[in-house]
């Protein structure tokens, strides 16, 4: 296959899914260059201009394709022999299934839980005396040297204390999580997220923008700058002040200021004004403060 030609899954990764949607231009991280030749082009061009970009980045993430096996592989068919060989039936593949049962007399007593094979008595969990279940004894820290293991009772379908004589013991299975693989989709998973925290949080401050947008439109509220020299410095400090209209005097109140050139801290002021403010802003607490300093 040329390089003009690429294998590809059927169904997109998720590292293709995510470098497709992010390669959408974008005025913060787009190279200024490529966003004006963007913003020239009409419609249907930056239809066709995302997806170039998207169809690029999704075959640049995209996995490599798998070896092909030259081998040809059964879909076996298993029969067994009562016990533990299984036999396909199609292509005579064996395989020995005996899980080698150790003997109960190296058996831990500490009251880990372990796989018991059980001559039963009562309550067996398979239709058969002897029969694989799950249980452990305690003796190494009550004293009581007794098997306690699972039973199933045919009668009403329920689990239920065994009775019998373990004969067998494993170990309970542990699948070990430090593989390749393991490591892999948990990386995936952890870069996946970050950037979905940070895909909800600019969303969020979007939505805040527009709001307050929203807020400035519907209410006719202006907007006014004022500049005051700081003293000596050279230089000067910018105050925001929103301003609303009512048909009362005074027609027109400041609803929302701010001293440190946040215009967003001073439309969430105005934002959150009563029906009917005061000319200005009101800061009971300074009020008080300044009235108390000056009493002293």
């Amino acid at each position: 296959m040329n390089s003009q030609w690429k294998l590809v899954p059927v169904e997109p990764t998720e590292t293709m899914v995510i470098n497709g949607f992010e390669s959408v231009p974008d005025e913060c991280f787009t190279d200024e260059e490529v966003w004006e030749q963007y913003q020239e082009m009409s419609g249907c061009q930056q239809a066709a201009f995302r997806a170039k970009l998207c169809w690029a980045a999704m075959l640049g993430s995209a996995p490599a394709a798998p070896k092909a096996d030259a081998k040809s592989v059964c879909d076996h068919e298993w029969t067994d022999d009562g016990e533990f060989l299984l036999v396909c039936t199609k292509c005579g593949t064996q395989e020995n299934h005996d899980p080698k049962w150790r003997g109960m007399e190296s058996a831990p007593k500490d009251g880990t839980l372990l796989r018991l094979l059980v001559s039963f008595d009562e309550h067996s969990t398979e239709d058969a005396d002897e029969a694989p279940t799950i249980g452990a004894n305690n003796f190494d820290n009550d004293g009581e040297d007794a098997w306690r293991f699972a039973g199933w009772c045919w009668t009403h379908d329920h689990f239920t204390q065994g009775v019998g004589t373990p004969v067998g013991w494993l170990p309970m299975i542990e699948v070990s999580p430090s593989t390749a693989e393991f490591d892999r989709v948990t990386a995936e998973r952890d870069a996946l997220q970050l950037r979905l925290n940070a895909a909800d949080q600019r969303i969020d401050e979007l939505e805040r923008d527009k709001a307050r947008l929203d807020a400035l439109e519907s209410n006719c509220w202006d907007v006014r700058y004022d500049s005051s020299p700081n003293g000596d410095a050279g230089d000067s400090s910018i105050s925001i002040e929103i301003v609303g209209h009512w048909m009362d005097k005074p027609n027109e109140r400041v609803i929302g200021e701010d001293y440190s050139e946040n215009l967003r801290a001073a439309i969430d002021q105005a934002m959150k004004a009563p029906a009917y403010p005061p000319a200005r802003p009101e800061y009971p607490e300074i009020d008080e403060a300044l009235e108390a300093a000056s009493i002293q």
